[in-house]
């Protein structure tokens, strides 16, 4: 596919190995009070912070083991043996030279040195490892723009570190907050700030820095310079003496007006309240709060091309290279090369799209002409699996008689029947059921009681893409088929014009492909199987629920589990037993002499616990089979890596199915890309192979491989392809019907 073409990451390796860091460490462990599991993390990632800012060192959280609850202080050598930090005391254990300790505390303690540096130079932290420089860009007294960069460390096998970082724009309001409510008045204020996130002036460490904030409640009654609304040990405070003489910034405190209005904020990362002067923020903006005019202004901005990308990402390294921390030089200097990292042809590539099987026949994926792949593959050569009709059974069509009019509703119905039949050569029933709704939905709850028996599936046309009513449709069609549509998509029809109408028709297609997929029909599956029998998606939202969806070698949908989750990850126990529920009930037809191989593909991070639930199911596999093979895998989304293609020095980007491979363990892959994205830098995903036994059996190029060719494997998707690979999406997709409580059968079209 890509030829000898040469491919770059933004990522720079240190001149220097783990091995040759002399960096001299304390390890203390907590002797009092006891720490309760659920909560050692958090404490002892507060008392590393402590630590850190009292001795201006680096100090992290060290737990080697599950009773050791410890902090290692990098870059002082002379601390007392016991250290007291509010309640809790800490006894010195071990002291040495080196960074011999696991890889995901190497990254904290490089995380630990960068932070202070940036910090100390004046960047603001906006999420995790995402930092801002503290001066915007001003752009036609419109906007103003924060540049920044996202910021990774990679502890590859061969103690290589890798920096990786990847520019990053912010577009906020050029006027402040207390500005923009002026002329909106109080009432529209209050209802276009709730929810919304500001770039706020604040304090960090008695500095003045900036925050992302999100808004809690806009307060035009309260005063920044009337209203003493700060408490600190007991003495209260306006906003503006808070400034002027608690932290001794009365240059600060003159930029507030006393008639400033409060806002109420959340910082991303804690529930507390923060009380902030409107006239010390600006409005982040969104895509949508861009006059139209302006948009093709911003995307300059925002959607950089290759070679601006690049010379963003060397100015940032510019910043910070050499690394050293801004306090203690005892904790060492770490110089990276001022080159993008280049794998080698060995290491790097591209991936051929995966031939795909249909009815009558096979056709590789054509990504120059996606769309048009698919739609003509299947009406010349059949859906891969069929389905058919009931005698007798109707659609319902719910709409919402105030938004649209029943002859629109039973247009659009009109048009998904042509789409079915043309496209998917699925004759949908011609007189559908056709229940409005206004403000009460009750109405749509009779009329379907009522005639339930007849129902096959239900297309519900919302009022808009957040109405209030989803969670309650999908809850009541539950035991039928469902696809939801919105009113704005029904009138697209009547207002594109006539070259741009293939924007309706395409929805319309997907929305089909959606409804005849959860009816069982299957567009397509790949023609050549995969390299395991079974993949198993894992997908999590934390506190809510975790899901595992079910797919075969094909690249067909099986079936998925979900239970309710406490915390952010699954437990050993529950991970065996819905691993164990979900597999056993779908093979059935096995024989104690076939393979059993299966790879586990889990959506960001995967936790010790949940790699023993894995096992400890394996081994129940083991029982029943004699060769049972498994592997797992993590892929991340959320990563700062980019790839670029290099072409006789021009920076350009990726083509579709470019991978790089970092080592054994890593490698990146651009499941989405040049030619299907022309005009956007594809960020690629992250696939760490964890674990794969037996040894051999399953390689980083597999894991690669198999990743590609899933992530083609979402029917909904015609008209735009997916990133994640199709086990982890339709787990991710369940998670946010889980969301909002509801419950359905999969797949999650």
């Amino acid at each position: 596919m890509l030829g000898d073409v040469l491919l770059a990451i933004n990522a720079f390796r240190m001149k220097k190995r783990l091995d040759e860091i002399e960096v001299e460490y304390l390890i203390y462990r907590v002797t009092k009070p006891n720490i309760v599991s659920s909560e050692r993390h958090r404490i002892l990632n507060n008392l590393g912070r402590k630590l850190s800012d009292r001795y201006r060192c680096i100090a992290i959280r060290y737990t080697p083991t599950e009773d050791f609850n410890g902090v290692i202080v990098f870059g002082r050598s002379n601390l007392n043996d016991e250290i007291t930090i509010n309640d809790f005391k800490l006894e010195q254990v071990e002291q040495g030279v080196g960074l011999n300790i696991p890889h995901s505390r190497v990254r904290s303690f490089f995380y630990g040195i960068l932070r202070a540096k940036l910090e100390y130079h004046g960047f603001w932290p906006s999420t995790r490892n995402k930092y801002y420089r503290f001066q915007d860009e001003p752009l036609d007294k419109m906007f103003r723009i924060f540049r920044g960069a996202f910021f990774r460390f990679e502890i590859l096998e061969d103690g290589s570190v890798m920096l990786i970082l990847d520019p990053l724009t912010r577009i906020v309001s050029y006027d402040t907050v207390h500005e923009l409510a002026s002329r909106w008045g109080d009432a529209k204020a209050r209802g276009i700030l709730r929810g919304r996130y500001i770039i706020a002036l604040v304090a960090r460490r008695g500095e003045l820095s900036r925050s992302l904030l999100k808004v809690h409640e806009f307060r035009p009654d309260l005063k920044a310079g009337v209203d003493k609304l700060i408490d600190i040990n007991g003495k209260k405070y306006t906003i503006k003496e808070y400034y002027s003489e608690h932290l001794k910034l009365p240059k600060v405190a003159d930029l507030i007006p006393d008639e400033a209005p409060v806002i109420k904020a959340l910082s991303p990362n804690s529930s507390s309240v923060l009380h902030v002067a409107a006239s010390m923020a600006h409005l982040n903006y969104r895509t949508d709060d861009i006059p139209p005019d302006y948009l093709k202004k911003i995307e300059q901005y925002v959607f950089l091309k290759p070679d601006q990308r690049v010379a963003l990402t060397m100015s940032f390294l510019d910043a910070i290279n050499p690394l050293t921390h801004p306090y203690n030089t005892h904790i060492g200097t770490y110089e990276f090369e001022e080159e993008l990292f280049k794998p080698g042809e060995e290491r790097s590539g591209g991936l051929e799209p995966p031939r795909l099987k249909f009815k009558r026949g096979t056709r590789q994926v054509d990504i120059y002409n996606y769309t048009r792949f698919f739609r003509e593959s299947i009406r010349e050569l059949g859906v891969a699996r069929e389905i058919s009709i009931p005698v007798n059974s109707r659609i319902a069509v719910v709409y919402p008689e105030n938004y649209i009019t029943d002859n629109e509703a039973k247009r659009f119905y009109s048009d998904i029947i042509i789409a079915s039949k043309r496209v998917f050569k699925v004759s949908l029933p011609e007189d559908p059921f056709l229940w409005g709704y206004r403000d009460d939905p009750s109405r749509v709850m009779r009329n379907y009681k009522r005639f339930k028996s007849a129902v096959l599936a239900a297309v519900v046309i919302l009022r808009s893409e957040d109405d209030e009513f989803y969670a309650f449709f999908k809850n009541l069609f539950r035991e039928k088929v469902s696809q939801m549509a919105t009113a704005r998509l029904v009138l697209l029809r009547k207002q594109l014009p006539r070259e741009k109408l293939h924007r309706y028709r395409n929805a319309v297609i997907n929305l089909v492909s959606g409804l005849l997929g959860k009816l069982g029909l299957r567009p397509w599956l790949l023609e050549e199987v995969l390299k395991a029998k079974m993949y198993i998606g894992i997908d999590l939202l934390p506190g809510r629920a975790s899901v595992l969806t079910l797919m075969d070698g094909n690249g067909n949908y099986v079936d998925e589990k979900w239970m309710t989750l406490r915390g952010s990850k699954i437990n050993s126990d529950d991970m065996r037993n819905s691993l164990y529920q979900l597999v056993i009930r779908n093979i059935t037809n096995m024989k104690s002499n076939d393979e059993f191989s299966i790879v586990f593909m889990r959506d960001g991070d995967v936790y010790p616990e949940e790699v023993e639930g894995m096992r400890s199911f394996i081994k129940s596999m083991m029982d029943r089979y004699s060769k049972v093979k498994y592997s797992v895998l993590s892929v991340k989304k959320n990563i700062p890596y980019r790839l670029y293609r290099i072409d006789d020095d021009k920076i350009l980007y990726p083509d579709i199915g470019s991978y790089a491979i970092l080592g054994e363990k890593y490698a990146i892959l651009a499941s989405s890309g040049y030619p299907i994205l022309r005009n956007r830098l594809a960020k690629p995903l992250l696939i760490e192979l964890v674990e794969a036994i037996p040894a051999g059996w399953y390689n980083i190029h597999d894991a690669l491989k198999d990743s590609y060719k899933l992530s083609f494997m979402h029917w909904a998707t015609l008209t735009q392809k997916t990133k994640y690979p199709a086990p982890i999406k339709y787990a991710d997709d369940f998670s946010y019907l889980i969301s909002k409580g509801i419950e359905i059968a999969g797949p999650p079209l």
